[in-house]
């Protein structure tokens, strides 16, 4: 038994459903609001192979290294594998190339930059940060 689980060719997120509310919700937050965005639309769970995140176990941003915009919410794992193109993995690089192709960013027509800071964004997002009420919370009071 190996202690990394095979991922599916697909990455999870495509299955999840984009709806309407979701989309407005994403068209009226600001920038800085991306992140809760993600989180609440991926209902806290990693967007290549849906594990939930958990107590010592939070997403990370994923994003793009040359134009520095957030592609969606990783376990450190597929975090750490996405970066990897060796053909040594135990898991499929597939699923990583059609993730870059359609991430959630995409999905939910969101575009935010990865940025850096000494506030909570600035390390990973623990599991109960954002509540999934907080969603029409958000998009209510813009």
């Amino acid at each position: 038994m190996t202690r990394h689980a095979v991922l599916p060719a697909l990455p999870a997120c495509w299955s999840w459903t984009v709806t309407a509310e979701h989309l407005a919700a994403v068209a009226s937050c600001p920038e800085n609001h991306a992140h809760l965005m993600l989180w609440n639309w991926q209902q806290g769970r990693c967007a290549a192979c849906a594990r939930p995140a958990l107590a010592g176990r939070p997403l990370v941003r994923d994003h793009d290294h040359v134009t520095g915009l957030i592609r969606g919410l990783l376990c450190q794992r597929c975090n750490v594998g996405e970066g990897h193109t060796a053909t040594g993995l135990k898991r499929p690089v597939e699923v990583f190339d059609r993730y870059r192709e359609r991430h959630p960013s995409l999905m939910i027509a969101l575009t935010a930059r990865h940025v850096i800071t000494s506030g909570p964004w600035g390390s990973p997002l623990p599991a109960s940060f954002v509540s999934p009420v907080l969603l029409p919370a958000l998009a209510s009071s813009e």
